[in-house]
């Protein structure tokens, strides 16, 4: 299968030092809870959810990585794949628009956190 992406993907860190609240994605149209990414680029994200949205729905993101929260964020469901658990959830892949400036500091961001760097 061809990678399609245009932005490299890393996985949430499990085993890190970082706290839950270092970061985090809140998508109100979504979830009612603020969500950890499974893992994550500068171009979106794949969530985990307890409801199945449609490929094409839009909705609002907020990303708070450490202390910078960039709010606003127009995303897109682009993927979506039912996880086989009792009760089903889904892991929902999120396409973001994002201009090249925040983007370029959401990856400087991305790369600490990755680091496991405050």
């Amino acid at each position: 299968m061809d990678n399609k992406r245009d932005f490299t993907r890393f996985e949430y860190p499990t085993d890190s030092s970082h706290s839950p609240s270092d970061f985090f994605i809140s998508v109100p149209e979504l979830s009612d809870e603020p969500l950890h990414p499974e893992d994550f680029s500068t171009g979106g994200f794949k969530l985990n959810l307890p409801n199945c949205p449609r490929i094409g729905d839009k909705c609002t993101c907020t990303i708070n990585l450490y202390d910078i929260t960039l709010s606003g964020l127009a995303a897109t469901v682009v993927h979506i794949f039912e996880n086989r658990s009792d009760p089903p959830t889904w892991s929902v892949g999120l396409s973001i628009e994002i201009d090249d400036n925040e983007r370029n500091h959401l990856s400087s961001l991305m790369m600490a956190f990755i680091r496991d760097e405050k």
